[in-house]
């Protein structure tokens, strides 16, 4: 751009007014910078500063402008537009993309970015390893990422990416990530992309293989909701999930599948003195009870025999679980916690519990509820 008859003051206010120029909503770290859900008035935020801008620029620079960013294009309505896809405009670098703009003004790669040096670094290295090696050099380039939450994230995202990679190597780099899961919680972006990744091998694999290796996953799994997620998704097929689950759900035994989740989960939780769910934080401890609960009617009644013994073994888990029921001041959640332990069950066991539990607020809440559903039933 420099090399046009134009001022450098294009340049450096198209650089320091970034948000007029990509598209913010393209990545999620930049979706702060949207100018809001009115397309209208975006676009006329955006004619106002081009027009501004532009003022004394030849027409020469105001068409090469246009033509690199979509959105300027849109507004000032005299161009040719075209809609940019976030997933191509990604792949390819382009200038209106967020996570690209800033390369186009540097020589050098912002330090929070996976450059394409490290990427083909890695590559390069995973590509030549066994199965064992592949997850050994994934979990090395984790751990060295793993203070740089974003980059780790642009990692991941990357290794997905990658094409032509062997079975062998998938698998490695499969049992990589569910060994790091626990780095994650299951509203991380990671944990999505890991989860897919997963589940489009899953359908790739030989059916005769699928359990075996479905269950060395397992067994060597940090994050016990990872997997359940797969399974949840792949049994469920709500109307918006990602055609990979609909392909796990055509290739695989399920039943199989869940079969032995439930096996891990039992031999983990329900035993003497078991990790306590309703001590993780919220999200993490109900994303693996209702993943736990839709695996069948086993993984259902080993669910509620795994909170009876936490409400035998200790009263005040009573307490912990109906904070999750009340757990959200604007969302009524009372009916979906339900699903995971009777709640004729769950008053009884309150009933019989000391004063100092059945006076707490959300323990009074529920009791106050129930009855009145049951009044009014």
């Amino acid at each position: 751009m420099e090399t046009l008859p134009h001022r450098r003051r294009i340049y450096e206010t198209i650089y320091k007014n970034r948000e007029f120029f990509y598209d913010a909503g393209m990545a999620f770290e930049t979706w702060g910078q949207d100018f809001g859900i009115d397309k209208d008035k975006a676009r006329e935020k955006r004619k106002i500063f081009s027009d501004q801008l532009f003022r004394e620029s030849p027409e020469e620079v105001v068409q090469l402008v246009a033509s690199m960013f979509p959105l300027v294009s849109d507004a000032m309505r005299t161009y040719p537009y075209h809609f940019g896809v976030s997933g191509s405009a990604e792949k390819t670098k382009r200038i209106f993309h967020p996570r690209y703009f800033q390369q186009y003004f540097q020589f050098n790669v912002p330090p929070r970015l996976y450059s394409e040096r490290e990427l083909r670094e890695f590559s390069r290295r995973v590509r030549a390893a066994s199965e064992e090696e592949a997850v050994t050099v994934f979990k090395n380039e984790f751990s060295r990422l793993y203070d740089q939450e974003f980059k780790r994230f642009r990692f991941v995202q990357k290794v997905c990416e990658l094409e032509n990679l062997s079975e062998g190597v998938k698998r490695g780099i499969s049992r990589g990530m569910v060994q790091v899961a626990d780095a994650w919680s299951p509203d991380a972006f990671e944990y999505h992309l890991s989860e897919t990744f997963i589940t489009m091998l899953l359908s790739a694999i030989p059916k005769e293989d699928q359990s075996a290796f479905f269950e060395r996953l397992l067994r060597e799994s940090s994050l016990d909701t990872l997997l359940t997620d797969v399974l949840w998704k792949a049994t469920k097929l709500p109307a918006n999930i990602g055609q990979e689950f609909r392909e796990l759900a055509a290739a695989a035994d399920l039943a199989e599948l869940r079969r032995l989740a439930v096996s891990r989960l039992k031999a983990k939780y329900c035993v003497p003195s078991p990790p306590n769910m309703l001590d993780m934080n919220f999200l993490s401890g109900t994303r693996l009870a209702f993943g736990w609960r839709a695996l069948g009617v086993d993984g259902e009644r080993s669910l509620r025999d795994y909170f009876g013994q936490l409400f035998e073994a200790d009263p005040t888990n009573l307490l912990k679980y109906t904070k999750w029921i009340f757990h959200s001041a604007v969302i009524d959640e009372y009916l979906a916690f339900k699903d995971l332990f009777d709640y004729a069950d769950l008053r009884r066991r309150i009933a019989e519990a000391d004063e100092s539990v059945r006076s707490s607020p959300d323990v009074q809440n529920f009791i106050n509820r129930y009855e009145s559903v049951a009044e009014s039933g």
